[in-house]
């Protein structure tokens, strides 16, 4: 499943905002899931990042803002995750990239990291998602899982002007869990 969303600023043509939140899932152990499927994984859900950004190249500007969405499986280990997992650090090791790259003319490009939420490809992968968000509320420090307009609201922030000085990073958004995650 991919999700693509730009903002083009008002009457400029230029996009203000570029989001990238693909994923594509094959779960399973990594040997079970293969080369071939891993790697069409990171293609579609890590590398398209740097597609993306040459696609809209020409209307990126002083301002502008690429967000990547990610996820913690990109510097944890997640059973049956591998595929996903490895797509996604594949994508914050190309928002570094970008960010120095891009930075000279004035584009920030940074990506957020949010707590689990219920979502297509969250029951893809664990299948039980109740049984997902269940651990979820009781992996948060506070007992509870993120409201998903607290991770837009992060997610917003990252794309604002406010935030100008904050380019390269990945943004961990889950209520405190990979703070006290224990493996």
């Amino acid at each position: 499943m991919a999700r693509l969303a730009a903002e083009v600023r008002d009457g400029s043509g230029s996009v203000a905002t570029l989001v990238h939140a693909a994923v594509e899932v094959a779960s399973g152990p990594a040997l079970e899931v293969g080369y071939e499927r891993v790697s069409a994984v990171v293609r579609s859900s890590g590398l398209a990042l740097l597609g993306l950004t040459e696609a809209f190249d020409e209307l990126l500007g002083d301002g502008s803002s690429i967000l990547y969405v990610t996820s913690i499986g990109s510097s944890r280990v997640i059973p049956t995750y591998v595929a996903v997992g490895t797509a996604k650090a594949c994508g914050e090791s190309i928002v570094r990239y970008l960010a120095a790259e891009l930075a000279p003319r004035g584009i920030r490009v940074n990506a957020i990291s949010p707590a689990p939420f219920a979502s297509e490809a969250a029951a893809d992968v664990v299948g039980d998602i109740d049984a997902l968000m269940a651990a979820t509320d009781i992996a948060t420090p506070r007992g509870r899982r993120l409201a998903l307009e607290e991770i837009a609201d992060a997610a917003a922030y990252l794309t604002e002007p406010r935030s100008s000085g904050i380019t390269g990073q990945v943004l961990i958004v889950d209520g405190g869990i990979s703070a006290t995650l224990r493996c």
